[in-house]
């Protein structure tokens, strides 16, 4: 499901427009699709296009990697219905924006990042997750708390299993 190039980051700032929100794992699909059409047409009516070499994300903050290998039916429902995601779905502008009251004009978190591509259903990203901690602890690199999906294509548009993800996780 995933490539195997691990490789550490430097990402600049850009300018991004946002919809933030704290919410299940349950819930965080039934979200996207909304915030990412409000934030498209936002722009469309601020007459900006997105940035070209970039691409809708998911920013999750204040992310702890400790609970990746728990299995079991109990963790399984406890990550599903219990842990809540304190998420900003965003797409990048071509420039600063003063936003709405629901959708923030602010920048992309800058720093260096441990990125990889995921490849297949969103439902395997734990797994890539699990392989970036993993390297991370063998490396001596200490993560931060910042996890960001840039997704490359979408379920309507490929096949699951040609979904396209790069992850990125903070390093502190």
């Amino acid at each position: 499901m995933t490539q195997d190039n691990i490789q550490i980051v430097e990402v600049e700032s850009f300018p991004v427009v946002v919809v933030r929100d704290v919410v299940s794992t349950m819930k965080i699909g039934k979200v996207m699709g909304p915030a990412y059409h409000a934030i498209k047409a936002y722009l469309n009516q601020e007459g900006v296009t997105p940035l070209d070499d970039e691409y809708p994300f998911c920013i999750y903050r204040d992310v702890t990697f400790d609970h990746l290998d728990a299995k079991g039916f109990i963790a399984t429902l406890k990550m599903m219905f219990a842990e809540k995601w304190n998420i900003e779905m965003g797409i990048p502008s071509q420039k600063p924006l003063s936003g709405t009251e629901t959708l923030i004009a602010t920048n992309f978190p800058a720093g260096k990042y441990l990125q990889t591509v995921h490849m297949g259903p969103y439902r395997f990203l734990r797994q890539t997750y699990k392989r970036l901690a993993d390297y991370a602890n063998a490396e001596g690199i200490p993560l931060g708390t910042v996890s960001v999906e840039k997704y490359t294509n979408s379920p309507g548009s490929v096949p699951d299993d040609a979904l396209k993800t790069i992850v990125l996780v903070s390093v502190s």
